[in-house]
């Protein structure tokens, strides 16, 4: 069991019941994962919040890690281990302050303090540092040292050789080590420019003179400082205030020295030169890494957060997927069946093959020579061993580029290296296949197939196969391919019930064209292996991008610049709560899929798989204690994610636990029906105390007869179509249009949403309810479809802005007002400026005063008038000694001097603004008058 002081301090920071500490911590030494614990143990821990247990998790870790360190650095400090020693090592909980005590008598390497210390030196440092002079002076003091045998010729170098000893041991004092890095934690960052003439310098020009305070550095910013200093454009350096480390310096070890005392100026530049060489290398280095741990946090938070959103997509589920994507020369058609098994696919090509000519030996600079380069430089799907070398040869080589041509996929050093000559040449066939408007694209060699005739030939795939939805890639490239397949499934008997979606098709290019992709799709066309990953991800998006490569998933992230080992333990751990959250079926999953379940490693997984073959399945839960490694501890983890359909065991397909196997029998028993026959069933007339009992508490039952009730039910929600027939471009988008969208993408300033047409639409993060934007249990995901409202419109800058607020004049059924018509005025309503809170400085000049709104009466100084033979109280006696005086009002003028002297955040600028703060306007108005006198 843990020591009582980690747990004091764990329940400090998590502000829980040491109880519920506890058995969290338990739960987690017995290697339960932590999905485990949220899911089934929530009685023990107290219901802690998923979020909140992976904090505790790898704070648990961190606490460990430190305890073990404190060991091993009491170990070696042995004779130095005092009971203060010890006590100070005992009630540090920071990292570095960890750090800074090993310092402070680690072994040394062999420094310029240590080789005049040899020299004999020592004494004059400590006589220096514990002001033990006497009656004679610093110099004085130090020529006592002087000599030409031991190497120290004269006064300076004795001086100098003091001052190098004491640096090193004022460096390696902990408390000094602090005080500088918290000085520097809340410093400024610097960078400037080495190097602004590099190639590709001009990225960075932001950073060339750059300065913001370490605090604030935002973690896309951070990296992109870090990647421009890697380049050798930039140089990153912290700086404190000048002198701000002597001061530091004097506050520890030089508080009982005066102004004039000598000491005072020999040991000041001792502070510079143990800052300069010792303490800021070391602290600067130790804070950029917090820095940079902290932008690797924030970019894999968002990471996580993006990634759940794409793995909980809506999926089609059991039934028929098929997918059609459309290139300027190609269409490619592939169908799934139910089982995920590959029914058909077939290829379209939109031109006809190219007559086969004899080769010849071309002229450089020809467009002969030319245009084979030319149809094959926007390919980037072809991988380079599929690529021909060159435009002659048979049919086969030239087919290939035709191909391949205007693929997205391939990297620029794919590109042939041949094109030579005349760049105009070259540009209009490029130009003609870029055109999304005509797939059927002419090229002087070969004519194009009718577009009706294409749209009969996917009409009958359709009509083959009958999917239940149909999706095509979302991009530059989806007005074409939506049309087409639109006109195919009007034709088709089978199209009207077809439900009709969009899909980014990045992580499926990336992944077709991946040796893990070639292996696993096993298809030689790199544009057919995509269309089948689009096709298995609108099945199942779930199954299908765990096998991908998560940094193309990361939404324009730069995974590769975040620590590897965070990155995998962010991608692990969003895996294994996605899979937690859906279940893993057990006979279907293959050993990719299964060893990202909760509690299970990978060589489990293959021993799972490979027990599966040998029994050819399993029919219940129970055989999972026949696989080689799996314990009862481990099968207790794993048993309520791993489904079971059509096995021996109703409850196996469900994600009731088998430790709740039996009181799910006799809920059952007590309705007198089989327990299959309450999945599905609304079970709130079911009364829960029956079957309260000492380890069953109340709160149990009711969570099983809700998970009862959800048998059935795909917690990621069923694919649902979203079409807008009145709009077909961006033009036909008016203002206050009420809209349904698909989500395409997601950032961390909000999404955007696939309206259809040829642009999405932004729905920023301020325009999303929070009952959305933070629901754990129904976060909205890519591929969900969700109802908008237009706000504003620009088609020439191709911009649209949405939001999930319905409008209030839409809501009050009334004409939108002036303001709301204005643009960025359509949400909710801000305050512009700071209103005065007082009613005198509310009233105008004429009505200031004590009366409620009423105007002053004539003659007098200021309170409300009285009407004739109005009942008036005895006058009240102020304070001995005081007037009645006036009393003091701040105006609206005053006010606006004290705003307008006040910077960004509120702080006053000058002394003036204070001045104006202060300033009785009374006494303003009295020197002004005294002023007229004179």
């Amino acid at each position: 069991m843990p020591s009582e002081s980690l747990l004091t301090r764990l329940e400090a920071e998590f502000n829980a019941p040491a109880d519920h500490i506890k058995a969290t911590v338990s739960l987690l030494e017995s290697g339960a994962p932590a999905a485990f614990i949220y899911r089934y143990r929530h009685r023990e821990t107290g219901g802690i919040p998923e979020d909140r247990l992976v904090e505790f998790q790898e704070r648990w870790a961190f606490l460990k890690e430190h305890e073990s360190r404190k060991q091993s650095i009491l170990e070696q400090a042995q004779d130095r281990a005092t009971d203060e020693f010890k006590a100070t090592l005992e009630e540090t909980i920071d990292q570095n302050a960890l750090d800074d005590i090993y310092q402070s008598f680690r072994p040394r390497r062999a420094t310029q303090g240590m080789k005049f210390e040899e020299l004999g030196l020592g004494p004059l440092a400590l006589a220096i540092q514990h002001r033990s002079l006497g009656d004679k002076s610093l110099q004085e003091t130090a020529a006592e040292y002087v000599s030409e045998e031991k190497g120290l010729p004269n006064l300076e170098t004795a001086l100098g050789g003091a001052l190098y000893i004491l640096a090193e041991q004022f460096a390696r004092e902990p408390g000094f080590r602090t005080r500088i890095r918290d000085e520097l934690s809340r410093g400024i960052l610097k960078a400037t420019a080495v190097a602004p003439g590099r190639k590709g310098a001009q990225r960075y020009k932001e950073f060339f003179e750059f300065e913001e305070p370490v605090r604030r550095i935002h973690a896309d910013r951070m990296l992109a400082l870090r990647r421009a200093e890697r380049d050798g454009i930039i140089k990153i350096a912290l700086a404190l205030p000048e002198g701000r480390e002597v001061e530091i310096g004097r506050e520890l070890f030089a508080a009982d020295l005066t102004e004039e005392s000598p000491l005072r100026a020999f040991l000041d530049l001792t502070f510079i030169h143990a800052y300069d060489q010792h303490l800021r290398p070391a602290c600067e280095a130790d804070i950029r890494r917090k820095i940079k741990e902290k932008a690797d946090r924030e970019t894999l938070r968002s990471f996580g957060h993006i990634l759940r959103a794409q793995l909980l997509g809506p999926a089609l589920g059991t039934k028929t997927a098929m997918a059609a994507r459309v290139s300027n020369k190609t269409i490619w058609l592939a169908c799934l069946g139910e089982d995920g098994s590959l029914l058909g696919r077939e290829s379209i090509r939109l031109t006809k093959k190219p007559k086969r000519k004899k080769a010849k030996a071309p002229k450089q600079g020809t467009e002969t020579a030319q245009q084979a380069p030319a149809e094959a430089a926007d390919s980037s799907e072809q991988p380079a061993a599929e690529t021909p070398s060159s435009a002659t040869g048979d049919e086969t080589a030239q087919q290939a580029p035709a191909e391949a041509a205007d693929s997205p996929e391939q990297p620029a050093a794919e590109t042939p290296s041949n094109a030579t000559g005349d760049e105009t040449a070259q540009q209009a066939p490029t130009e003609a296949a870029d055109s999304p408007e005509q797939p059927a694209a002419e090229t002087p060699d070969s004519g194009s197939l009718p577009r009706d005739s294409v749209i009969d030939k996917i009409a009958r795939f359709i009509d083959k196969w009958q999917p239940a939805a149909v999706t095509t890639p979302h991009g530059k490239r989806q007005g074409a391919g939506e049309s087409l397949i639109r006109e195919a499934l009007g034709r088709s008997s089978a199209g009207a019930a077809a439900v009709h979606v969009s899909t980014d098709e990045t992580p499926s290019t990336i992944y077709a064209g991946s040796p893990t992709g070639r292996k696993a799709l096993g298809m030689n066309e790199v544009g057919m292996r995509t269309t089948v990953s689009l096709a298995q991800r609108l099945q199942d998006p779930l199954q299908a991008l765990v096998r991908m490569d998560p940094r193309s998933l990361g939404a324009g992230q730069r995974l590769d610049e975040v620590h590897q080992g965070m990155l995998a333990r962010t991608l692990d751990h969003t895996l294994n709560w996605c899979l937690a959250t859906v279940g893993v079926d057990l006979n279907r999953a293959d050993a990719t899929l299964m060893e990202h379940a909760p509690g299970l490693s990978k060589d489990l997984a293959k021993a799972v798989v490979a027990h599966r073959s040998k029994i050819g399945g399993f029919k219940n839960r129970e055989q999972l204690k026949e696989v080689d490694g799996i314990d009862e501890n481990i099968f207790i983890h794993i048993a309520g994610f791993l489904r079971i359909e059509g096995g021996d065991e109703p409850l196996d397909a469900t994600a009731i636990h088998p430790e709740n196997y039996e009181l799910a029998q006799r809920i059952a028993a007590s309705q007198d029906k089989p327990v299959a026959e309450l999945f599905g069933k609304n079970l709130r007339n079911i009364n829960p105390d029956p079957f309260v009992t000492d380890d069953i508490d109340r709160e149990s039952v009711i969570g099983l007869l809700k998970d009862l009730s959800l048998v059935g039910r795909d917690p990621r929600g069923q694919l649902a179509a979203c079409k807008n027939d009145q709009i077909s471009s961006i033009e036909d988008l008016k203002v206050d249009m009420q809209l349904r969208g698909r989500i395409a993408s997601m950032t961390d300033f909000g999404m955007f949403v696939d309206l259809g047409i040829e642009h999405d639409g932004l729905l920023h993060v301020s325009q999303i309810p929070p009952s959305r934007m933070h629901d754990r249990n129904q976060p909205l995901c890519i591929g969900e479809v969700v109802t908008v409202f237009l706000v504003n419109v620009d088609p020439k800058a191709k911009r649209i802005s949405l939001t999930m607020h319905k409008p209030r004049h839409l809501v009050d059924g009334r004409q939108p007002t002036v303001g709301e018509r204005l643009p960025g005025k359509r949400g909710r309503r801000r305050r512009e400026e700071v209103q005065p809170q007082t009613r005198a400085a509310r009233a105008p000049d004429s009505r200031r005063g004590t009366g409620r709104g009423r105007p002053r009466s004539p003659g007098t100084d200021g309170g409300p008038g009285h009407d004739r033979g109005e009942r008036r109280g005895p006058k009240r006696g102020g304070r001995p000694g005081s007037g009645a005086g006036t009393p003091r009002v701040i105006t609206v003028e005053s006010g606006k001097l004290i705003e307008e002297s006040r910077g960004h955040k509120g702080e006053l600028r000058s002394l003036s603004g204070l001045r104006n703060l202060l300033t009785d306007p009374s006494d303003t108005d009295k020197n002004e008058s005294a002023d007229d006198k004179s």
